[in-house]
């Protein structure tokens, strides 16, 4: 007998690997806050991978590349960051 037969079939990656984007962001320190992350991804700021994110709650893999892109501070509290 090779054990090719009547053993567990292969899974695909486990889902320990895919993880939620708000989630992500802010365990890689680029927002403070998962209502921030949720923000910056609903406006638009985030790419994974290269391609814009579509929702805070999507699964990525733990490994991908995330980027925010233009400003995603909320126009509320610039007048404090002017000077």
């Amino acid at each position: 007998m090779d054990g090719s037969r009547g053993g567990p079939p292969e899974s695909p990656a486990p889902r320990s690997h895919r993880r939620r984007l708000d989630v992500l962001l802010v365990e890689r320190g680029l927002f403070p806050s998962r209502a921030r992350a949720q923000a910056a991804v609903l406006a638009g700021h985030v790419y994974v991978d290269g391609r814009p994110a579509s929702k805070p709650g999507e699964m990525v893999a733990a490994g991908a590349h995330l980027e925010v892109r233009g400003d995603p501070v909320p126009y509320a509290i610039r007048g404090a960051l002017e000077r």
